[in-house]
């Protein structure tokens, strides 16, 4: 028992001096923190731009590693919100074969205002990275696929991929995938620990004094190295000599403009190109051209398992695809659909069925759509509804708010929803729908008899229709059957 008594004493003892030492250490001066001097301003990002933390990413998407990192990157979003920004840098490797036209089309997403969508679905499988996959992409996030189509043709962002290529190897960022958490560099996939660890520092401001340099030591060229192409021309600003005459830079200086208004004028007859397009939409194409004939009726359409209005013993159904943003979306629910609701839905004659389809060049739409879901998971889906399509002007993530907070929701599972991937999931299958059906504009209304979870004996409506234009489809549709059942 003494000897026992001993050792817990000198165990004590121990610990106490080890204690101490701790303290001292702890309390010695701070070491630097060498910081990375990076901009990503006009790189496609994930998060509020005041975010007080911004994780930069230099990603290639065919890069396994890059892989595993997409699933930390989304639980770092889950778990700090806005407090945390992500950009993304495109640096391909030559050695993967679909990688750099992933990196092109992924910003040409961003460009049409569908980045965050498109680029979980290229994360989501680095072997589905052909061009197919990636035209079948831009369809499920509602893309138009032409104008999606003859960028990639163009390469109309290639140069900008050979940029963001330039500034990894000017400031020693080679391989994928390469972090930078407020400039502080991170190589490899990086376990989510490391990214909390380091994110907690710069939020606590409890880092060591900031050492900025503009590259790294240590990270060099390897023999791994990514070897990129700059497109047709392209002059990476870090090749200016510096020791040739006046000339020579001048030279190097007017070539670089002229690749520059190259790249604009590329970009710019994409715009041409959408506009022409545009233009035979609407006048049924060019002299000669056949006329565009519309998609056909489909024999049935799922009810799947969205949003429903009405009892499930009606007999005739109506399936909406619209969205939040779209002005005569909003028309139509502030004049017809009320009429709907206390003619028909009220009286048990019709179930409603609203299903999403953002357009893609409506920023607000998928994220409204997302909104309205996640009330609906706490059994107020209507309410949000009406409201999102009551302030239309006003979309955006401090609406959602403000709306969840009105109809009385837990702010906290309301923001878990809105983060989850799987909710833009759902409108992805919404979207796929749509287009199977010959959907191509919003709003777009199928009338039929319901026959289980599908509508059979359809009839289509496009646009912002009037009660009577309804009323007529319907009446057919409850003359022929015994009314609810």
């Amino acid at each position: 028992m003494r000897s026992t008594i001993t050792a817990l004493v000198l165990c004590g003892v121990l610990v106490t001096s080890v204690a101490d030492l701790v303290a001292q250490d702890t309390a010695a001066p701070a070491q630097p923190v060498t910081r990375v001097r990076l901009d990503v301003e006009g790189a496609p990002a994930i998060g509020p731009r005041s975010a007080p933390v911004t994780v930069a990413m230099f990603v290639d998407y065919q890069c396994r590693f890059c892989f595993r990192s997409h699933e930390t990157l989304a639980r770092v979003l889950s778990k700090y919100g806005d407090r945390v920004r992500i950009a993304y840098l495109q640096n391909p490797s030559r050695f993967h074969r679909d990688a750099s036209l992933a990196a092109q089309a992924a910003l040409t997403a961003y460009e049409m205002g569908r980045f965050r969508p498109y680029h979980e679905l290229l994360s989501a499988d680095p072997q589905r990275l052909r061009r197919d996959d990636l035209v079948e992409y831009a369809r499920r996030v509602g893309l138009d696929v032409d104008d999606f189509e003859t960028a990639l043709d163009d390469r109309i962002f290639a140069d900008v991929v050979g940029d963001h290529a330039a500034l990894a190897k000017r400031i020693g960022a080679s391989g994928t995938p390469f972090f930078f958490v407020n400039g502080r560099p991170l190589r490899g996939a990086q376990p989510l620990e490391t990214f909390e660890r380091i994110i907690d520092e710069e939020l606590a401001g409890s880092a060591g004094p900031s050492r900025w340099v503009t590259r790294l030591e240590g990270h060099g060229t390897h023999d791994h190295e990514h070897e990129h192409d700059h497109g047709a021309g392209a002059i990476d600003p870090a090749s200016l000599p510096t020791d040739g005459t006046e000339v020579e830079r001048a030279i190097l200086r007017e070539l670089m403009a002229l690749n520059a208004e190259i790249r604009r004028l590329r970009h710019d007859v994409t715009h041409l190109r959408r506009a022409v397009n545009d233009i035979r939409k609407v006048f049924g194409g060019a002299a000669g051209d056949a006329p565009p004939q519309a998609a056909p009726v489909p024999e049935r359409l799922s009810l799947d398992d969205d949003p429903v209005l009405g009892s499930r013993k009606a007999r005739v159904g109506i399936v909406e695809f619209s969205e939040f943003e779209c002005g005569f979306c909003a028309r139509f629910h502030r004049e017809t659909f009320p009429q709907i609701k206390s003619r028909y839905v009220a009286s048990g004659k019709v179930l409603y069925v609203f299903r999403d389809f953002p357009l893609g060049f409506h920023k607000q739409a998928r994220d409204a759509a997302i909104a309205a879901n996640c009330a609906g998971e706490q059994g107020a889906y209507w309410a949000m509804h009406h409201e999102l399509f009551e302030n239309q002007k006003k979309l955006g993530a401090a609406l959602y708010e403000e709306l969840a907070a009105r109809l009385g929701l837990d702010r906290d599972t309301f923001e878990r929803c809105m983060q989850e991937a799987a909710r833009s999931v759902e409108i992805d299958r919404d979207v796929e729908a749509a287009r199977e059906a010959g959907v191509d504009g919003t709003p777009t209304f199928f009338i039929g008899r319901v026959e289980g979870n599908d509508l059979v004996d359809l009839r289509r409506l496009v646009g912002a229709q009037s009660i009577d234009a309804i009323a007529v489809e319907i009446d057919r549709l409850l003359a022929a059957t015994d009314g609810p059942r």
